[in-house]
């Protein structure tokens, strides 16, 4: 059994409130020879501190730890993209031997009156700030935050928020989307989804800067039906912006059903803030992201500054979705 601070009491003959104020640094008051006789005793007994508990019980109001409250992913890829998020948070962390609690948020309850107890690393101070990871910024987290006046930083999975936020940075990842296509010699582009997001302005922006002009429809049906008509055009359709993996999905199984294919016919690139299994996908670099949730935080912390939100640019993840048209539709 590993020692406690009661063995190294009786071994020293102090009692425990003293053997634990030497311990942590704070034995001033003591002689020379008792704080020599306590970390003897220490280190004969194998005495190995609990970290957790000896930061939260030392005199400072400062934890050391911060808390990451992820909420539940919708699919693989949003969980695979939380994973690097987290790492990313515990690289920065590990610099500044600092703590990371993780809660889950359907855990918290519902904290439509921020009054309820919420969870106990937040009502009794466990953590000195909090990283927020998910979609919902106006929900029990963020109620708790207010209520309990805690510092925080918030991690977005899709773009940035009303709150202080690292997001992706959509309206990049539309350019990036385009100038891939055109390198693979596609002219023929259009957007597919809310042509009101910044993947869209994107979009617009990379096709004006070609100076090309922009096709942009909010529907899969009306997509595909505007490939089907120019499909024998001089310029047909070889280059679709798809507004999120699900439509990206959505038109290559549709367009199946008129004969045409993707890669070979067509090519597609997801604006979205995670890539998805066989779509090439313009997304987040979780990695970074979470790596400037967490500097953010601790440089809010140190002086209590406010901080402004962070659209981070993103990176290209090739699903095999963009080799270029056939030959036999080469007249992009």
């Amino acid at each position: 059994m590993a020692a406690t601070l009661k063995d190294i009491a009786r071994a020293t003959g102090l009692s425990v409130p003293s053997v634990c104020l030497i311990l942590n640094g704070r034995g001033e008051k003591f002689r020379e020879s008792s704080r020599r006789a306590v970390f003897e005793a220490a280190r004969r007994l194998k005495y190995r501190p609990d970290m957790v508990m000896r930061r939260m019980g030392r005199a400072s109001s400062r934890r050391d730890a911060i808390g990451l409250i992820i909420s539940p992913p919708r699919n693989d890829a949003e969980q695979f993209a939380q994973s690097r998020m987290q790492r990313g948070i515990q690289n920065v962390l590990a610099e500044q031997d600092q703590l990371l609690v993780v809660a889950q948020a359907e855990h918290l309850g519902d904290m439509q009156d921020p009054s309820q107890r919420p969870p106990r690393l937040i009502r009794e101070r466990f953590v000195d700030g909090l990283i927020v990871c998910g979609p919902a910024f106006d929900g029990p987290a963020q109620q708790i935050i207010d209520h309990y006046e805690i510092a925080a930083g918030w991690l977005a999975t899709r773009r940035c928020a009303p709150v202080a936020c690292v997001g992706v940075d959509d309206e990049a990842g539309g350019r990036q989307a385009v100038e891939h296509l055109m390198a693979r010699q596609c002219r023929g582009l259009m957007y597919v989804g809310d042509t009101s997001t910044p993947g869209g302005a994107g979009y617009r922006a990379a096709m004006a800067a070609a100076g090309v002009g922009a096709c942009e429809v909010s529907g899969v049906a009306e997509a595909l039906r505007y490939m089907q008509d120019r499909r024998d055009a001089v310029t047909p359709i070889t280059g679709i912006v798809a507004g999120s993996t699900d439509i990206a999905h959505q038109i290559i199984a549709g367009a199946m059903h008129l004969d045409l294919h993707c890669p070979g016919d067509f090519g597609v690139v997801a604006v979205d803030a995670q890539a998805a299994l066989g779509v090439t996908t313009a997304c987040g670099d979780h990695l970074a992201m979470g790596e400037a949730a967490a500097a953010m935080l601790m440089d809010k912390l140190a002086d209590g500054r406010s901080v402004n939100s962070v659209a981070m640019p993103g990176q290209l993840v090739d699903g095999g979705t963009t080799s270029g048209p056939a030959p036999q539709r080469a007249a992009c």
